[in-house]
């Protein structure tokens, strides 16, 4: 399998997925896991290179007891944490470190919850 080189820029913060991930957040706060879901789905979409969104995406989805769905969303995040060059990340991680979320979602990605 081919590898695509990394992208030397950051995913994107437009206002709109800031604004949809302000409701996913809201969504799982207030225990509306159906809700966080498809929010979450919403800002994977618009912004498919942000690994932190398909992390959350995939945490949703795993709570929801949809485990295929959720490992999918693992994945995606572990590709758009590839793609993307670690130093341009920046505060997109949330306070994870590039290495800690790789190790992270391989455990994920290995089933090991």
């Amino acid at each position: 399998m081919d590898r695509q080189p990394a992208r030397a820029h950051a995913p994107s913060s437009t206002p709109e997925v800031q604004s949809i991930l302000i409701t996913a957040r809201r969504a799982v706060a207030s225990g509306d896991i159906d809700g966080a879901i498809a929010a979450f789905r919403q800002a994977a979409y618009l912004d498919p290179d942000d690994p932190i969104t398909h992390l959350h995406l995939g945490l949703a989805l795993e709570s929801g007891r949809h485990e295929a769905a959720a490992l999918r969303a693992f994945a995606a995040a572990r590709g758009a944490l590839e793609r993307t060059e670690p130093a341009k990340l920046g505060d997109s991680l949330e306070g994870f470190d590039a290495v800690e979320l790789a190790g992270l979602l391989d455990e994920k990605l290995r089933g090991v919850r």
